[in-house]
């Protein structure tokens, strides 16, 4: 009878002991969230209240944020787009831990209800080939760092906050086709060298009435400008000549403003032009005939 408990309580034990080995054979389903996945979620800690409800799909447990909404991964695995337009995020900051996002290619965030400055560290995203923080509450000045996002071809900081000069660094986006700073409250003048971007197609720094000093002439070198809207603004003097070598310009937007002196007939040269806005200004002189 002892011999036959003894065997029984030996075979538990073995069965026992079989069992956790074949529990620590299991395989495990614990995933780390990916760098980029830690570094979106920044967006939701930097939120003022709860998070959108808009964002069910971000779920931290998940190895990689690629299916989550609004995300776009690279076949490695690596965020390459974040595309959250019209979403209400409430955020009190754009969180600086986006900059680590180094594959990333486009970042639309507009009309998502963020507030405070635009992070310098932005200007780290190399890969970059459109930044849209348009129709938020950014405030503080464009950073210079901006001038270093080497891919950029579209730039829109449009109706928002933003005070202080246009970073001449700007210049430096030499793939830039698109640059709207438009409704801000940027004060300064245009900087002469964003004549040397040359891939530039619309330019509107319109409604931001403390923008001052005259229209460089070096904006003449813009061939492939097909918009330049500066209405709405302080700028003074005369329409440079130099518009004239602007052979693509279809619109050209300068009313309510402060610029002088007579309209200049080598405007008539802009054979595309359709759209040209000359009102309330202080312009004198007769209309040159060569833009009937």
């Amino acid at each position: 009878m002892r011999t036959a408990l003894i065997t029984a309580t030996s075979l538990r034990h073995l069965l026992l002991l079989l069992s956790l080995l074949v529990v620590a054979r299991l395989p495990t389903h614990t995933f780390s969230l990916s760098p980029d996945g830690k570094a979106l979620l920044s967006l939701l800690a930097s939120a003022a209240g709860p998070p959108s409800p808009l964002l069910p799909s971000w779920n931290p447990s998940l190895a990689t944020p690629c299916s989550w909404q609004g995300v776009t991964c690279s076949p490695q695995g690596r965020v390459i787009s974040l595309s959250l337009p019209n979403t209400f995020l409430n955020l009190t900051t754009l969180p600086p831990q986006l900059s680590t996002l180094i594959s990333l290619q486009l970042l639309n965030l507009s009309s998502a209800n963020i507030s405070g400055p635009i992070p310098p560290s932005l200007g780290r995203l190399s890969s970059l080939r459109l930044l849209d923080l348009s129709s938020n509450s950014l405030s503080g000045a464009i950073p210079a760092e901006l001038g270093a996002l080497s891919s950029l071809q579209f730039l829109f900081l449009d109706t928002n906050r933003l005070f202080g000069p246009i970073p001449a660094t700007l210049a430096n986006l030499s793939s830039l086709e698109v640059l709207c700073l438009q409704d801000n409250l940027l004060n300064g003048s245009i900087p002469s060298h964003l004549g040397s971007l040359l891939s530039l197609q619309q330019f509107r720094v319109g409604g931001n009435a403390f923008l001052t000093g005259s229209i460089p002439p070096q904006l003449g070198l813009l061939a492939n400008l097909t918009t330049f809207g500066a209405a709405a603004t302080g700028l003074s003097g005369p329409i440079p000549p130099e518009f004239g070598n602007l052979v693509n310009l279809q619109t050209l937007a300068l009313y309510d403003t402060d610029i002088s002196g007579s309209i200049p007939a080598e405007l008539g040269s802009c054979s595309e032009l359709r759209y040209l806005y000359l009102h309330m200004n202080k312009l004198d002189g007769p209309i040159p005939p060569e833009l009937g």
